[in-house]
């Protein structure tokens, strides 16, 4: 039965592949507590495979922080490293790290948000729009662009970067055309890289796919208030629409509650990223800096704007739908007080909608989530950028 609402919401979400993905990264969104004590048909290799599954990656990011600090620290006091990289580095495993904590510790919020979701799309009558089309772009995007930066990065790194060849090889001296070095460093690569854009890049996806989910709940109470201005309020019909109105003001409070410190690590995550290549790009001139390093920052440079445009605009489309919301319930108020005595019941319920409150998204209180946010932070980066060019020919 559990299995069975787990796939329902699955299909409603359109999102499956995205659900796999976090899975991978032993993020179980859908699973029920209760889940376990129901398969007890599945075997025990079975059981044991699903376990693993579940705690290797978590393993592996957890080594890697400690590998990546204890590994370029070590670099940096031989002089075989630069700070800049010690601390792009170290700085962007850190930031991966807090957003899989992050959306790993509210996975049973997350949860009861998109059961929550399923129930009000029935109640509102809400068409589940394709929007899984976008998200498995996306991820298809992500998922693409890192295996071929791990390929052509394990081809290219060997021809210069010795500090890069020693961290991606374990410090270990192989051959460079030797099979065992070319497996070692392309797997080192891939998890790597997986930490760094993958994981931002999953978070980013799946955050705007819940932010999505909740607009379109909201357009869905739009079209209802819409219809009810067509034709003479009813008090019965406003009823049912207030009714309807509590349950998304419920659910704009779980929401922002849900996602605001993940859109906030986010914003500052990509951010610094991009502050990073900066520096990077432009200030560290030695022979270590290869084309490889120079497609790493050029992915890093679109992935960086793009994730904050799309986090923005999809935690914005929500405040939109409740001002066009507020608009329909305004224009229903103004035609009940043509005839205020005999609609004081329906105007009392049309007063209180509007005095409701709904929570802007924001990023964990500190910034709203609203289009002029991309202008800002793009203009800060560009800002940041002609600083950096000027220090340099300074």
């Amino acid at each position: 039965m559990l299995t069975s609402e787990s796939g329902k919401m699955d299909r409603f979400s359109g999102c499956g592949i995205l659900w796999c993905c976090l899975k991978f990264l032993g993020i179980d969104i859908l699973k029920s507590r209760d889940e376990d004590k129901i398969q007890v048909q599945n075997s025990a290799v079975k059981k044991f495979a699903n376990k693993v599954a579940k705690f290797l990656y978590p393993l592996i990011l957890h080594v890697m922080q400690v590998y990546a600090l204890v590994s370029w620290t070590i670099l940096y006091s031989h002089g075989a490293a630069t700070i800049e990289v010690l601390i792009s580095f170290c700085v962007s495993n850190l930031f991966s790290m807090a957003l899989w904590q992050d959306v790993n510790s509210k996975k049973n919020i997350v949860r009861s948000l998109v059961t929550k979701c399923h129930h009000l799309a029935y109640l509102l009558d809400v068409r589940r729009k394709q929007n899984n089309t976008v998200v498995n772009l996306s991820l298809f995007l992500s998922i693409c662009t890192l295996v071929v930066l791990t390929a052509f990065y394990g081809f290219v790194i060997s021809e210069s970067s010795p500090e890069y060849i020693m961290y991606y090889s374990v410090f270990k001296t192989f051959g460079n055309h030797n099979i065992v070095s070319i497996l070692v460093r392309s797997v080192m690569i891939l998890i790597t890289f997986s930490i760094l854009y993958l994981v931002p890049s999953l978070v980013a996806i799946f955050v705007c796919a819940m932010y999505c989910k909740v607009s379109s709940l909201f357009r869905g109470m739009y079209e209802n208030v819409k219809n009810v201005l067509k034709f003479a309020p009813q008090y019965k019909q406003v009823f049912e629409v207030m009714q309807k109105y509590n349950h998304l003001y419920q659910l704009a409070h779980q929401t922002e509650r849900a996602f605001s410190l993940t859109a906030l690590l986010l914003l500052c995550s990509q951010c610094l990223s991009v502050y990073l290549v900066l520096v990077t790009f432009f200030k560290v001139e030695n022979e270590s800096f290869s084309y490889a390093l120079y497609w790493e920052s050029i992915v890093r440079l679109i992935m960086g704007p793009l994730s904050i445009t799309a986090v923005v605009l999809c935690g914005s489309s929500i405040a939109s739908q409740v001002r066009k919301i507020q608009t329909c319930l305004q224009m229903i108020h103004s035609s009940l007080l043509y005839d205020a005595d005999k609609n004081h019941k329906t105007l009392q319920l049309v007063s209180s909608m509007l005095n409701m409150e709904f929570p802007q998204m924001t990023a964990y209180g500190v910034l709203e989530l609203k289009p002029s946010l991309i202008l800002t932070s793009l203009g800060s980066v560009l800002t940041y950028g002609l600083l950096v060019l000027n220090i340099k020919k300074t």
